[in-house]
C-alpha cells in the first residue's frame, strides 16, 4: 500500500480476500462480522498466524505488515486505515514553529 491511502473493502457472507498491508495500519470493521487472519510470523521457531474475530464497529491493529485475509461470516464493510508515517519530531517542529510564530505576534503588539 505504498500511496498511503484509506481503502475500502466489502465482502459478501462467507467470501475471502487476501490484502497486502502496511506494518502500523488500523482495520477497522464498519458493518457485519468477520475474521482476521495476520501476516505468518514465527513465534518459538513455529510459523504463526493470528485468527481475530471482528463484530460491527471493532478494529484490530496490523502490527507487522504483509498478507491478511479477511472472510466475512457475514456481509462486511472493512476501512484499512494506513500508518501515521509522520515522524514524531516532524509533528514536534511544527508545534515548536507555530508556537513561535504566536509569541513574535503577541511581541510585535
Amino acid at each position: 500500500m505504498g500511496d498511503q491511502q484509506m481503502m475500502k473493502i466489502e465482502l459478501a457472507a462467507g467470501e475471502s480476500r487476501q490484502i497486502l498491508v502496511e506494518g502500523g495500519s488500523t482495520l477497522l470493521l464498519l458493518s457485519g462480522c468477520a475474521e482476521v487472519r495476520s501476516p505468518f510470523c514465527w513465534l518459538a521457531e513455529n510459523i504463526h498466524q493470528a485468527q481475530t474475530q471482528l463484530d460491527a464497529e471493532n478494529s484490530v491493529p496490523v502490527e507487522q505488515g504483509g498478507w491478511i485475509e479477511l472472510t466475512g461470516r457475514t456481509a462486511a464493510q472493512f476501512v484499512i486505515l494506513p500508518p501515521d508515517t509522520q515522524p514524531l519530531w516532524s509533528s514536534l517542529l511544527r508545534s515548536l514553529e507555530k508556537m513561535l510564530a504566536n509569541r513574535r505576534l503577541t511581541a510585535a503588539k
